[in-house]
């Protein structure tokens, strides 16, 4: 597998747990019903290009292969399995739709919680 491969797949990796670990909580009441997923679809790759700035402009390379070695080595084996589809894009599918869905739900949610906050102000000032 070529340098660059390896270093892609493990950025997708990254991403993927990013998004299941700290972003998730924010979604899991409000991402199903969403009016602003396209909106925060844009914003989702604002975000995401400025990971990938930093990630390939301020990672060092060694720390990354140290980090990842199993995760190449599962990759390798996939790619010689034809029947399985490519894990990266699996990978990349995956983390684009959590991402999207955390980051709406997320604002969605603080939407929600000053919308109750103000509805309860003006039925006690009634």
């Amino acid at each position: 597998m070529l340098e660059k491969e390896k270093v892609v797949s493990c950025f997708w990796h990254t991403i993927f747990h990013f998004t299941t670990i700290f972003l998730m909580p924010h979604a899991a009441a409000f991402s199903f019903f969403s009016f602003f997923f396209f909106f925060f679809f844009f914003f989702f790759f604002f975000f995401f290009f400025f990971f990938f700035f930093f990630f390939f402009f301020f990672y060092d390379y060694e720390a990354i292969h140290d980090l990842c070695r199993k995760s190449e080595k599962n990759i390798t084996k996939y790619k010689e399995n034809k029947n399985h589809p490519d894990p990266t894009m699996i990978t990349l599918f995956k983390s684009t739709f959590l991402c999207i869905a955390s980051v709406s739900g997320g604002v969605q949610r603080h939407f929600w919680i000053r919308f109750v906050k103000n509805a309860w102000k003006a039925k006690v000032s009634l």
